[in-house]
């Protein structure tokens, strides 16, 4: 029988959407083919400051500590999306689902984004309006 892969489900954090990231993470846990994968779900504190595992509670800095061989995250608005937790996995070096963090942080900031296009001489949807 082959091993299953172990998957860390991020989700929660320091955001407005702090609740609608533990459904994501919630739903993304309860779909990952249990034949495949063991899944860890983790939740990020309100704070941002720790993480829960097993219904036990860590310092985020520590979050290392988790032995997995992916994170998939499912978290939303900043630290989620905006290329902190990537910053953050890419600095424990632990592999992780998504864009890394250039791509993440231009994404949350469209006047950067759309920015960026034009020096690259590409039209953007309010170009074309």
């Amino acid at each position: 029988m082959k091993k299953k892969i172990r998957v860390a489900v991020l989700m929660g954090g320091k955001s407005a959407e702090h609740e609608i990231s533990l459904a994501s993470g919630r739903e993304v846990a309860k779909n990952l083919d249990p034949n495949k994968y063991e899944v860890l779900p983790i939740i990020i504190s309100n704070d941002g400051i720790s993480f829960q595992l097993n219904n036990k509670k860590y310092p985020l800095s520590q979050l290392s500590i988790v032995n997995c061989q992916l994170f998939f995250i499912a978290m939303h608005g900043p630290y989620g999306e905006d290329g902190a937790i990537q910053g953050f996995l890419e600095l424990i070096c632990v592999p992780y689902t998504g864009s890394k963090v250039l791509a993440s942080a231009l994404g949350m900031r469209s006047k950067s984004t759309q920015s960026s296009y034009c020096k690259e001489e590409r039209s953007t949807k309010t170009d074309l309006a």
